[in-house]
């Protein structure tokens, strides 16, 4: 049925041709003129409908290629609409009915049309002043005609002789600037749709075409002439079918062209992000797998080590030295380290697993209430909160707390030989973040660990009398980066220190 439908379809397509030009034809045997003027009105319409749609889609159309084009064949139009009015008997100065006229507006047009091709691909990514281009298109159309009106512009056509050498000259520079149009569209060819480029490259060859026949039409049967004139018609019908058709029938080939192939794009890349969170499902599955054996493979042996170590303490008190039973201990208590190393690692890697829910916080009351609970465990200390102005803040609010949790503990851990620990803690607001800050009067450190102390199991200080992994800063950096915020720190040995996040608004 398809084939039949396309089958049909051509068939049509021939016989209204064939009929397109049996009437033509016989126009042209009844009067050239007429026939002449049929074909320049046939141009003008093309021009003016495809500067129509080009102009008031303008907006629309990345590609300047067309609004340029489009501008220039008003311009060419107009030079059309000269030459019908020299065909025509309307009265007008006799210097103007010459052959030498007709070949002179004949040819700027050529030569608008070629040139207006290659200055086309110029603007294809650039941005086009149309108050800049009409005026000079105007100007120069007008410089133009006003050089023929007073037989200033080199002569084409001379009585009895033909055309003269600049004609056939600028026959040849016509036809080079439609190959290099040729060339360039070839070469531009992956930014236009497929039957636009198509329409665009045939019209050109056609105008080639016809360049040789009207340079020797002095010497040549007319009916070369008459096809000649039919092959132009033809290249601008195929100008309309390229740009005006196209557009009107399928609006995306030429005005969304950009917009359908970053749709495209757009496609691809939305499945490649839901290949992307199907691995990530997967990889997450395969951490939490990996999780549980750690949890449950390494915590054993370190569990297995304690209890066996606590009996042999036990049991064997009396038995051996007292060196061997300090050697004891310290594997009792370094086996109690590795398990709480292993649980911290594994909250580390669990923190940027859990999904986020962003709520309204107040970061205030969170700060007092982790501070009230972890002061208890210190009871014996003098420890000052200064709250400072804090500003409203919107995140997961049980990873905040973790942040605040570690920070808190952080700087009561570090001021424990002060006499009296000041803590501070407070924020601003910016344009597009809201910033936090948590400073104590501790120890501080060296200012060249400042961006060290935030990654995993890097710490600042050596000293044993200070115990931590270094775990809590890098699940504080995880947690602020998976928030869309930044983590940094300042500090001065024995001055304090200050550790700063943000949070998006």
């Amino acid at each position: 049925m398809n084939k039949f439908n396309f089958s049909e379809e051509v068939s049509v397509r021939i016989l209204t041709g064939f009929l397109i030009f049996l009437f033509l034809y016989i126009i042209n045997q009844y009067s050239v003129i007429l026939f002449q003027t049929i074909s320049e009105i046939f141009a003008v319409v093309i021009c003016l409908g495809i500067f129509f749609v080009t102009w008031n889609s303008r907006v629309f159309i990345k590609n300047n290629f067309f609004v340029f084009l489009g501008i220039s064949l008003f311009f060419i139009g107009v030079v059309h609409i000269v030459h019908i009015i020299l065909y025509s008997s309307m009265p007008m100065p006799v210097v103007l009915k010459t052959a030498n006229i007709h070949q002179q507006v004949k040819l700027v047009s050529e030569y608008f049309l070629a040139l207006s091709l290659i200055l086309s691909f110029y603007f294809i990514n650039k941005k086009i002043k149309t108050y800049i281009v009409i005026p000079i298109w105007a100007g120069i159309i007008f410089i133009i005609f006003f050089l023929i009106y007073k037989g200033i512009f080199p002569a084409n056509w001379k009585n009895n002789l033909g055309l003269t050498d600049f004609n056939e000259l600028s026959d040849y520079i016509i036809s080079g600037l439609l190959i290099i149009s040729i060339m360039l569209l070839y070469k531009k060819k992956n930014i236009f749709d497929k039957e636009i480029f198509k329409f665009l490259l045939i019209s050109i060859i056609l105008f080639i075409i016809t360049i040789p026949i009207f340079s020797i039409q002095k010497d040549i049967p007319e009916i070369f002439i008459f096809l000649a004139s039919t092959i132009t018609i033809l290249a601008f019908y195929l100008l309309y079918k390229g740009i005006i058709e196209t557009t009107l029938t399928k609006p995306y080939t030429m005005l969304f062209k950009e917009l359908k192939d970053n749709h495209d794009k757009l496609n691809d890349l939305n499945k490649q992000l839901q290949q992307n969170i199907r691995d990530l499902e997967i990889i997450n599955k395969d951490l939490e797998d990996f999780n549980w054996s750690i949890s449950h493979d390494l915590k054993t042996p370190f569990n297995i080590i304690g209890i066996a170590t606590k009996n042999i303490i036990e049991d064997s008190k009396n038995l051996i030295s007292e060196k061997s039973l300090k050697y004891l201990e310290i594997v009792k208590e370094e086996s109690k380290k590795g398990q709480k190393l292993i649980e911290e690692l594994l909250h580390f890697f669990r923190s940027s697993m859990k999904k986020l829910e962003v709520q309204d916080i107040s970061i205030e009351i969170i700060a007092r209430d982790i501070f009230e609970e972890i002061r208890l465990s210190c009871p014996d200390r003098n420890i000052i909160l200064n709250i400072k102005s804090i500003p409203k803040a919107r995140g997961d609010i049980v990873s905040v707390k973790e942040v605040l949790y570690n920070l808190i503990l952080n700087a009561i851990k570090f001021t424990k030989n002060k006499e009296t620990a000041i803590i501070e803690i407070g924020g601003w607001e910016k344009e597009n973040e809201k910033c936090f800050y948590v400073k104590d009067n501790g120890i501080g450190f060296n200012i060249i660990y400042a961006n060290k102390i935030f990654n995993i199991l890097e710490k600042a200080h050596n000293k044993k009398e200070y115990d931590g992994d270094g775990i809590g800063l890098a699940i504080v950096n995880k947690i602020i980066k998976r928030h869309a915020g930044k983590v940094w720190a300042e500090s001065k040995e024995n001055e304090g220190a200050i550790f700063y996040f943000t949070l998006p608004v």
